[in-house]
């Protein structure tokens, strides 16, 4: 007869202990909102400064804003680097805007200005025209991008690599 209470006791516990998990998981879910996580991906996210640029662009999709909140998507600058045009002790620079839809989510493509300004680093001739010839493109490596939301300030962070028309077109 003691076996059987101690049985019952040690079920009871297991029973206590796994109620207890069961609403402390439930209460720490209470409130999540599954769309408050932020998130950014660049479509390409590997390539070379070419005149393709212009034809296919750079993409950007995010998602976890606010309905109608404006995001700029900044190209950071790496400590050390100069880039044309921008003053010295810049951390970043605009390179696509966007709105979010209804849902928090929205898609920005970098324009053929931003494209010229800030990848290839053009010069511009009297007529408005890039001068390709005295163009400073970024150099390669892994550059990050923070799309951030205007009123909210959440960012959501992606790479993309840079790499020379040779590495992208191989041997």
């Amino acid at each position: 007869m003691e076996k059987t209470a101690r049985y019952r006791y040690r079920g009871g516990w297991i029973i206590f202990v796994s109620l207890s998990l069961l609403a402390s998981g439930l209460t720490g879910c209470h409130g999540m909102k599954t769309s408050s996580k932020v998130g950014l991906v660049a479509n390409p996210e590997v390539f070379a400064i070419t005149k393709d640029l212009l034809k296919k662009p750079l993409q950007f999709k995010g998602w976890g804003y606010a309905p109608g909140e404006s995001i700029a998507v900044n190209l950071m600058i790496l400590n050390g680097m100069n880039i044309k045009k921008l003053p010295v002790g810049e951390d970043s620079v605009r390179i696509a805007y966007a709105i979010a839809d209804e849902y928090g989510n929205f898609k920005a493509t970098m324009g053929a200005k931003d494209t010229l300004e800030w990848l290839f680093q053009v010069d511009w001739d009297n007529n408005s025209k890039p001068i390709f010839k005295e163009a400073k493109p970024l150099p390669p490596g892994k550059y990050e991008i923070r799309a951030i939301g205007e009123d909210s300030k959440l960012s959501g962070v992606t790479f993309l690599t840079v790499m020379t028309p040779a590495q992208r077109n191989g041997p």
